[in-house]
């Protein structure tokens, strides 16, 4: 029988075993070889001389029955507010999704039902961490932030960056767009 001494640790758990994802050899063997994904490159701006490069705007739990891009999939009121001044004042938009993280307007999302109302602080970590990696090329750019604060409170924000419905319930919201919408 070998002693304790000489006998080899298993680098996995019982449950991973043969899981090429969890082989930590090969993973230390290639270690100097990861290189981050390719940044996908912008798609046109929507409007070259408006003042922020990008508008981000909440998803909403009213949606559309089928499949559609995302700036017709989502149909509350308080989307269709921010989108309608996010397309005004902003080059690009996108949507920060409870489920699907940050959205192009033109990404093809199915119906979907989840919120952010019942998650717990690691969860909302979780999300804000993905939603600030995919935020990261808008670093030091100015950006016009429509979402409620539930989608921005936990999300790395730079200089440049606005809140401008930061502090205001949802009536108050929703005034303060229609305001925007009728100067700009």
């Amino acid at each position: 029988m070998l002693s304790k001494l000489t006998q080899r640790k298993p680098r996995q758990l019982d449950w991973l075993q043969g899981d090429p994802r969890f082989d930590w050899e090969a993973l230390d063997a290639s270690v100097g070889r990861l290189v981050p994904p390719p940044v996908p490159p912008l798609e046109p701006p929507l409007r070259p001389d408006a003042p922020f490069e990008l508008g981000l705007v909440a998803c909403s739990a009213s949606k559309t029955p089928s499949p559609a891009p995302a700036e017709h999939l989502y149909t509350g009121h308080l989307f269709r507010l921010s989108l309608g001044l996010a397309r005004r004042l902003c080059q690009r938009v996108r949507i920060l999704s409870a489920f699907h993280h940050v959205v192009r307007l033109d990404q093809v999302l199915s119906p979907y039902d989840r919120s952010m109302s019942g998650w717990d602080r690691q969860q909302r970590a979780r999300w804000a961490n993905l939603v600030s990696m995919d935020l990261e090329r808008w670093r030091g750019q100015r950006v016009l932030c429509l979402a409620p604060q539930v989608y921005w409170q936990g999300l790395r924000t730079w200089p440049g960056w606005e809140f401008p419905l930061k502090g205001k319930g949802i009536g108050l919201q929703k005034a303060w767009l229609l305001e925007q919408a009728a100067t700009h």
